[in-house]
């Protein structure tokens, strides 16, 4: 019989952590920061006065994170390796992961010696140009002493060496642009983290060959966690934006304040939920991870959860 009477004691708690760990995967979902939560159908109840803080039970939360991102591969190619694990914290500008860039570096190769080329050729063109100026204003100076048409013949090469000079110029330009996108090409080859984060996820394996825009690794922001918890609708008029709440998170209790609450009540668990800022522990720092569940209660001063902070 006490078995029965626990399964049913816990039985509401395990829907409501379900139902605030799905609302965090559609708030925190991949690229984006979530919105204001609205799952529901029912308006909230209007505020009251709170109970006394000793006749709160706690509250069922999930941590997680706004700054969360599936970070995408930015080329096509071999996935030669993979340098964090779920649960590392990495800082901006890690290496995440490394790509094969063995097709990448010949290439670039090759266009810097097409960039050198095309450089040499404007170089010669240029000097052409000059000496076909030169030869022209000589003939020109001799008056009477040159016919028409041989100046017009020296008018004609000046011309000439003008537009070999501009169409070197021009080849110079394009094998510059086509070295500066295989510099981007080789520099896409190594993943790195975008902003101090935690890893929570690896997406892809070494040795898959991924297209551009994969994702390769999901990370959330290191710092950056929050508590969602539903409170039942009759308590809800209890809870205000600014308050100071306990989360007990690993045994260990953190300090967390109130920033949004759901204007409606959600119809399936009859709960309205609560977002708040956690306050990270140092010592606690890289063991919270976002998705673990926790409990919340009034803030340990024993102050209602109405009362804002000075």
């Amino acid at each position: 019989m006490s078995g029965r009477r626990s399964s049913l004691f816990w039985w509401p708690a395990l829907l409501v952590a379900a139902a605030l760990a799905g609302l965090a995967f559609v708030r925190s979902g991949p690229g984006k920061e979530g919105a204001a939560v609205a799952p529901a159908a029912r308006a909230r109840p209007p505020m009251a006065t709170p109970a006394p803080a000793s006749g709160i039970a706690g509250f069922v939360g999930v941590l997680f994170s706004r700054q969360s991102l599936d970070v995408p591969a930015r080329m096509d190619g071999l996935l030669t390796s993979l340098e964090a694990w779920p649960g590392d914290r990495v800082a901006k500008g890690q290496v995440l992961a490394t790509f094969d860039t063995s097709t990448v570096d010949r290439e670039l190769e090759e266009t810097r010696a097409a960039v050198a080329k095309a450089a040499a050729e404007r170089d010669q063109a240029a000097v052409e140009a000059a000496e076909a100026e030169r030869q022209w204003r000589r003939q020109e100076g001799l008056g009477g002493m040159i016919s028409a048409a041989e100046l017009e013949a020296l008018r004609a090469q000046v011309a000439l060496a003008g537009a070999r000079l501009r169409s070197a110029t021009a080849d110079v330009q394009a094998t510059g642009a086509r070295l500066a996108f295989r510099r981007r090409q080789q520099a896409d080859s190594t993943l790195r983290a975008p902003f101090d984060c935690a890893v929570v996820a690896r997406l892809a394996q070494p040795g898959m060959l991924v297209r551009g825009g994969a994702p390769i690794v999901r990370v959330v922001g290191g710092d950056d966690l929050w508590v969602r918890y539903a409170v039942p609708e009759e308590q809800a008029g209890g809870v205000a934006p600014g308050a100071r709440v306990q989360v007990q998170a690993l045994g260990a209790p953190l300090a967390a304040v109130n920033a949004a609450i759901s204007q409606e009540v959600d119809v399936a668990s009859g709960m309205v939920f609560v977002e708040a800022k956690l306050e990270v522990s140092p010592q606690l720092r890289d063991r919270l991870l976002a998705g673990l569940t926790v409990r919340v209660s009034p803030a340990v001063d024993g102050r209602a959860m109405l009362v804002r902070e000075p």
